[in-house]
């Protein structure tokens, strides 16, 4: 954008932009809330993510012409009144109430159906689709891209859940690699990877 003299819009899929109301996501849901400090561990997140990336911004840069930049672009850009859609439900996590008119809370997007059909996933497999309908409705265990270390225990986890309340259970595998020559199936549980969520999540309990 800065290159062809555009605006740019910065857009995310969950709550990364600087507010003192909650701490940066990033560092986990165990860190603890320092009320109007919380503002700064968004800014030790991006001075983190600009010291890791910084080279490969600068050469990015150079290729294209353009002067090296002594800070981050996005926050030099978010200090000039950036655009910001954030593309979440409110019902999911409120506004904050120290976010300027930039900031807009535009709801959860969704793909239209076709669109969503037509890539691959889960939701194209036979022997998937068969599974979630000689079946009564499975539950659904999602943990976004948040990747499970232990693929193994989070297997034998849900199948004891489901064991023990008499219910069958989809997992969506996200990130979590469950597919090791280690990872046996429990009886009763589907791994979904890719899927049409729009699609699962109706046929699911």
């Amino acid at each position: 954008a800065e290159k062809v003299g555009a605006h740019f819009v910065w857009s995310d899929l969950q709550p990364m932009a600087p507010t003192s109301a909650y701490p940066a996501f990033v560092l986990g849901n165990r860190f603890p809330s320092l009320g109007p400090f919380n503002r700064w561990t968004h800014e030790a997140v991006s001075a983190g993510w600009w010291h890791m990336n910084r080279r490969d911004v600068q050469v990015m840069r150079q290729r294209w012409g353009l002067p090296i930049s002594f800070g981050s672009p996005l926050r030099r850009a978010r200090a000039q009144g950036l655009l910001q859609l954030h593309g979440y439900s409110p019902s999911l996590m409120a506004r904050p109430k120290d976010w300027g008119p930039e900031h807009i809370l535009a709801g959860a997007w969704d793909l239209p159906h076709e669109a969503a059909q037509s890539l691959p996933g889960d939701h194209k497999d036979a022997g998937f689709t068969q599974w979630l309908e000689n079946g009564t409705p499975p539950f659904f265990f999602g943990f976004g891209s948040m990747a499970i270390l232990s693929g193994e225990e989070l297997l034998e986890l849900v199948g004891d859940v489901c064991e023990d309340l008499e219910i069958r259970g989809v997992i969506g595998a996200g990130w979590t690699e469950l597919h090791g020559p280690d990872c046996d199936l429990p009886e009763g549980v589907a791994i979904a990877d890719a899927c049409d969520y729009a699609w699962l999540f109706p046929q699911c309990s």
